[in-house]
């Protein structure tokens, strides 16, 4: 538990809500995972062949728009499902740790 403290186990599944859609999209930020989830990864093999692969978490909204593609300084809506919009729509391996580090507290909490 986090900290010990079942007080927290609110906050663990409202990361978790935001990510996989209870979000201003309503979009999972992870690939393939529930009704409306990000289909247009910046990954050179999905660009390269059109296979998109499950399971990778995306940077989601980012106020500063470095690829100029998503729209800027929005907060929460500075996002757009485009593989050319690098600096939202990349995952990264630290983003996928986080996410299995998220699940594995979810998962004291809730087991």
């Amino acid at each position: 538990m986090v900290s010990g403290r079942k007080q927290h186990r609110w906050l663990v599944q409202a990361q978790l809500d935001y990510l996989l859609g209870a979000n201003a999209f309503n979009m999972s930020y992870v690939t393939h995972f529930g009704t409306y989830a990000v289909r247009n990864l910046h990954h050179l093999y999905r660009i390269g062949t059109g296979v998109s692969l499950p399971g990778f978490l995306v940077g989601g909204p980012n106020i500063k728009a470095q690829a100029n593609v998503a729209p800027k300084n929005m907060g929460m809506q500075s996002y757009v499902d485009d593989e050319k919009s690098y600096a939202v729509n990349e995952f990264a391996i630290d983003y996928n740790a986080a996410l299995i580090g998220l699940l594995a507290v979810h998962s004291s909490y809730f087991d």
